[in-house]
């Protein structure tokens, strides 16, 4: 475990978290349309971050691939923490904030905009299920896709593993695999830089900020 100096806090708060994050949204014009909450199987538990980084990176692949558009997205992960009886708890699963992936000019048609988002949430789930061997495809909350409509809450939410549980933030969002994010910024969260913070191989390799 890195232990911070005494001058140094645990943790930025998480209204300085949703700042930073909100600040990089308007900056870079990001529309995010949907929450994605991604679960591995309910008898695999994943403890190690580069299986996970790894995962996104492929995750974030298949879908622009599928869309033939270049969508922006950030990836959070979590720990399962609620139940410590269940197999699954202390084992990661993934957060996704996304832009529609139809973009503007939908082919998607429906009589109500409710309807349409609807369709546009399971074309989403589907194509995500079918093309990710980390998804499983016969457990109903493998992915749960959301409209988003308070912003801000949800950014606050995403924090809770850097607010609650002491995870650093370059640890709790993917930067290597989430656009305009980088090791740099969410450091600057921080009094000192967070140099001693352990890079995984796959962040070094596929760290983007385009």
């Amino acid at each position: 475990m890195i232990i911070p100096s005494k001058k140094t806090p645990i943790h930025p708060s998480k209204e300085s978290i949703k700042d930073v994050l909100k600040r990089t949204i308007n900056e870079n014009n990001l529309r995010f349309k949907y929450f994605i909450s991604v679960n591995y199987a309910s008898n695999t538990r994943i403890t190690d971050s580069e299986r996970v980084i790894s995962d996104n990176s492929n995750l974030r692949f298949q879908l622009r691939k599928y869309f033939k558009r270049p969508i922006k997205c950030w990836f959070f992960v979590e720990k399962h923490r609620k139940n410590p009886n269940w197999y699954c708890h202390g084992g990661f699963h993934r957060h996704i904030l996304i832009e529609d992936p139809f973009g503007d000019d939908s082919h998607v048609t429906a009589k109500g905009t409710g309807e349409v988002s609807k369709i546009k949430e399971q074309i989403t789930k589907d194509h995500l299920i079918m093309r990710n061997r980390s998804i499983p495809d016969n457990e109903d909350d493998a992915v749960k896709i959301e409209e988003i409509y308070f912003l801000d809450g949800l950014l606050e939410y995403l924090s809770k593993e850097t607010c609650l549980h002491d995870m650093y933030l370059a640890e709790v969002i993917d930067y290597a695999n989430s656009d305009f994010i980088s090791k740099e910024l969410l450091d600057s969260l921080y009094e000192k830089p967070r140099n001693n913070i352990r890079k995984t191989r796959y962040q070094d390799v596929f760290a983007r900020t385009d």
